[in-house]
């Protein structure tokens, strides 16, 4: 097909007017990625705090059962905390664990003792004295009876370290001198490095599939949008060649998704830091989240390759539909197939190979996420970005077909690309377009 870098320049300026002018490609492609992952990892974050709140609020309702002395003395000490209730039941152990499942009851604790009828009361609980055993059963599948059981085991845990320093101090020791084993942790991780690990599990991630949903809408309008508006004959009856409107079409939308893709990224790191502090696991104000000027560069270029190819691939097949809705339908496989391969590269531990090199979109989204670990791998950078040239000027070739057939183009084709593809693009295929009708 001739193409007329002028032309092409003329027609992108339009295309891109009018885009700016259509309130859904607005809102999909450009207010959407710059405003959805913020809104939803607020909304989530919002959920989560108000249910973890209205959790910790919760009074726990915790039975002891088992020798007299230990379980009178554990009781007492769960009664000094105003967050949980000691209740009884009759029943076994089968009742009790049912009325748990039920909800009736939280959490059951079952202390066991060696001890004499003599010993006191304060002696007989840490287990650490080999005194005493305790059982605490509870629902797991239950936040309420998972957080009776954490309380029931810090009391424990409290009464042990009592009764240990009690003893110590009994015998002109110290408590570390009574303990005499120690374990120790030192966490070597910078506020970088905190940042980074979540930075480049989460960035490639929603990068990959705002490009993708910025090229979306865009691709089908420009292609099946035009035919239902019957405005694509009109645009093949002027002086630019097809060709160049095509190509044209082509930069615009591979554009809209590489902004998509950059305003969202820009978005999340400028504005959601203290949201993503939050999503730290306990990192709390260890973590910093600022984005490496060093993987700037490979952030965009990654954008840019990844829109490349995805806007190919949602032209070709938005290129065979009629109507908008029939080209969503058409255009959906493949956006489907350009997010699947992300889902994969959710472990934090996942090593950038040379066979993931070779995959689309996935090899970019590594690429990605190496940089902003502060990892580039030039080797494996350069098959990627070979990779990408290769796909990128594979999609243009099978467009370059799809379009030089003149049905296609003025919409006559009656079919999805596959069939196209069965029929013309085959080795030794037919070119009878009668046969296609």
């Amino acid at each position: 097909m001739k193409v007329n870098p002028r032309d092409v320049w003329l027609w992108y300026r339009m295309e891109i007017r009018s885009a700016l002018r259509e309130r859904n490609i607005v809102l999909n492609s450009l207010l959407l990625p710059l405003l959805l992952y913020p809104a939803m990892l607020w909304l989530v974050l919002s959920g989560f705090t108000f249910v973890q709140g209205q959790t910790q609020g919760l009074t726990s309702r915790v039975m002891v059962t088992g020798d007299a002395t230990a379980a009178e003395a554990l009781t007492a000490r769960l009664r000094e905390n105003p967050k949980v209730e000691t209740v009884s039941f009759d029943g076994g152990e089968q009742a009790l664990d049912a009325r748990i499942r039920a909800g009736d009851l939280d959490a059951v604790v079952a202390v066991r003792t060696d001890a004499g009828p003599g010993a006191r009361a304060e002696l007989v609980l840490p287990s650490a004295l080999g005194s005493a055993q305790y059982v605490a059963r509870y629902d797991a599948s239950k936040d309420r009876s998972r957080l009776a059981s954490d309380r029931v085991r810090k009391t424990i845990d409290d009464i042990r370290r009592d009764v240990l320093a009690g003893e110590a101090a009994a015998r002109g020791i110290g408590l570390d001198s009574w303990q005499a084993f120690h374990v120790g942790t030192v966490d070597t991780a910078s506020r970088e490095d905190i940042g980074a690990l979540v930075l480049k599990l989460l960035v490639p991630t929603i990068l990959m599939v705002m490009v993708a949903l910025g090229c979306f809408y865009p691709a089908i309008d420009t292609t099946a949008g035009e035919r239902e508006r019957n405005t694509w004959e009109t645009a093949l009856s002027v002086s630019a060649s097809p060709g160049s409107i095509v190509t044209a079409k082509y930069l615009y939308v591979a554009t809209f998704g590489a902004a998509a893709g950059l305003l969202n990224i820009a978005t999340m790191v400028v504005s959601l830091g203290p949201i993503l502090e939050q999503f730290a696991r306990g990192a709390g104000d260890k973590a910093s989240f600022a984005f490496p000027i060093s993987a700037v560069p490979v952030t965009a270029l990654g954008t840019v390759l990844v829109a490349l190819f995805v806007a190919a691939g949602l032209m070709i097949l938005a290129a065979f539909a009629r109507t908008f809705k029939e080209g969503q339908s058409m255009a959906s496989p493949f956006y489907l197939a350009t997010i699947l391969p992300i889902m994969l590269l959710q472990s934090p531990d996942l090593e950038f190979t040379p066979g993931l090199a070779l995959i689309p979109v996935a090899n970019v989204a590594m690429v990605i996420r190496e940089a902003i670990a502060g990892t580039f791998n030039l080797p494996l950078i350069g098959l990627t970005a070979l990779v990408g040239v290769i796909v990128v000027g594979v999609c243009l070739w099978i467009a370059t077909r799809v379009l030089a057939s003149e049905d296609v183009l003025a919409g006559g084709f009656n079919g999805s690309f596959f069939k196209f593809a069965a029929a013309r693009l085959r080795p030794g295929a037919s070119r009878d377009k009668g046969k296609h009708e």
